[in-house]
């Protein structure tokens, strides 16, 4: 069951700033640039260019991996936050776990997992709503969500080489090829068996790294290890002591972790969606796995269309499109249409890299929990394999 609810929405801003309608976008207009281009020559032949330039080069310094209109959450908390130094000491964690194995021949759909009964949504309160949000059961499969101006040749994508080596030809030395991290580490999920929220009771955010997003990397993180991948889980909530600084911030842990440890490729931001419609309900992104419930994921692919120094961007699409398919190979109804945005969301500075929604804030972090561990489970394959 689709609700056909529209699939536009990357989640990356606080539930109160988001909006299930698509904005119209601004286009550049071919004359404003030759305008701007007379302008420009204008400022040289006055010898003001090296000014111009500078504040060009500040503000795209400053701005260019920030999504637009970003704005400051409901909560706002103050806090140390630790950043990796050069006495950091890597240490894979150590857990026991088996990742589950089973392809179905035929995806199918348990409906009654849908069932919703909205009348037992207490007086006052909105009602949280599951749904189907995948592209797996559609009659032409819509996987791409693209906010921007571009238009990718997703056919000579898919049947491109993945975009890296295997991971023995990266990491042969046992050093870490992954780096999961969390820009809005401040996310958190619904409360179990909840069907309903209101303005102040069942919050989706929390500063426990137990309750919130944080706890989905862990898991993710443990399936890598258990696969052989040694990865690297940066636990810092970048979103805590300022919401709209929170990308720049993950920017600095980023580069910090890949000037210790040159040998990752992969960095993977995870997050948690929210899906809410203008009437204030809230959806419940979720499929049915092995008998269980299980939250369902997306890919956000962010480009340089808002001025990036992110040419390649492509490998990362690339990369979501070979998740997206296995994805759906091997699970059925997991992943969401692919979102491809204009900011590059810090996806620029490694050789590979995803912002991942893992379920939305309807889902139960259980649920999340689950679809970290499928999620780890495909992208440690696709690590592990490579272009060999």
């Amino acid at each position: 069951m689709n609700l056909n609810i529209p699939l536009d929405i990357a989640g990356l801003l606080p539930e109160k700033a988001e909006s299930l309608l698509l904005k119209e976008r601004h286009r550049h207009n071919p004359r404003n640039i030759g305008i701007k281009n007379i302008v420009t020559v204008f400022l040289a032949a006055c010898g003001t260019i090296t000014l111009a330039a500078s504040i060009v080069t500040f503000a795209r310094s400053t701005f260019s991996d920030l999504p637009k209109n970003i704005m400051e959450p409901i909560f706002v908390f103050s806090f140390e936050t630790s950043h990796p130094t050069t006495d950091t000491d890597y240490v894979p964690p150590s857990i026991e776990f088996s990742p589950p194995n089973i392809t179905p021949d035929k995806p199918s759909i348990n409906e009654s997992i849908y069932d919703f009964d909205s009348s037992a949504v207490p007086d006052g309160e909105f009602p949280i709503v599951p749904s189907d949000l995948s592209t797996v059961f559609a009659a032409e499969s819509i996987f791409l969500s693209n906010v921007t101006s571009f238009t990718p040749d997703t056919a000579a994508l898919f049947s491109a080489d993945y975009p890296l080596p295997p991971a023995s030809e990266l990491a042969p030395d046992g050093e870490p090829l992954v780096l999961i991290l969390h820009t809005h580490g401040t996310e958190a999920y619904s409360e179990e068996d909840s069907i309903s929220y209101s303005e102040t009771s069942n919050v989706p955010r929390s500063t426990d790294t137990k309750k919130n997003v944080v706890a989905v990397g862990k898991v993710m993180s443990e399936v890598f290890t258990e696969k052989g991948i040694n990865v690297i889980h940066c636990t810092i909530m970048h979103d805590r002591e300022s919401y709209k600084d929170s990308y720049s911030r993950a920017a600095e842990t980023i580069k910090k972790y890949l000037n210790l440890y040159p040998s990752i490729k992969y960095v993977f931001d995870v997050h948690r969606d929210s899906v809410v419609r203008e009437n204030g309900e809230k959806i419940r992104p979720i499929f049915e796995y092995n008998g269980e419930t299980v939250a369902q994921v997306m890919s956000v692919v962010g480009t340089n269309e808002m001025g990036a120094n992110f040419p390649d961007w492509e490998k990362n699409l690339n990369l979501a499109l070979k998740l997206h398919t296995a994805a759906e190979e091997k699970y059925g109804a997991m992943s969401r249409p692919i979102n491809i945005r204009g900011a590059a969301f810090n996806e620029h500075f490694s050789e590979a890299s995803l912002l991942l929604e893992v379920g939305s804030c309807g889902n139960t972090l259980e649920e999340a929990k689950k679809a970290g561990i499928l999620l780890a489970d495909i992208l440690a394959d696709l690590i592990i394999k490579g272009n060999g």
